[in-house]
């Protein structure tokens, strides 16, 4: 994951993923390389004790395509 986004080139071609509470979006959200750290890190945040049913997953891709928990879910069990 990339922790210093303003020296970041290529930000565009970059994973985005953001995860919340309810309406709440997370004020950092991760950037990645490529898909599969994005997913891994997703798996991680879904396995973490303090996650709630009221929480959420969004994966960006520097397509376009954009992605929620339960479609992260689908990915990650085909994994």
């Amino acid at each position: 994951m990339i922790d210093d986004v303003s020296q970041t080139p290529g930000l565009e071609q970059m994973y985005r993923l953001q995860c919340g509470r309810r309406t709440l979006t997370d004020a950092f959200p991760g950037l990645f390389r490529n898909r599969s750290e994005a997913l891994r890190t997703a798996l991680n945040i879904l396995k973490c004790p303090n996650w709630t049913h009221d929480m959420w997953l969004r994966l960006d891709e520097p397509n376009g395509g954009s992605f929620g928990t339960d479609e992260i879910r689908q990915m990650l069990s085909r994994a």
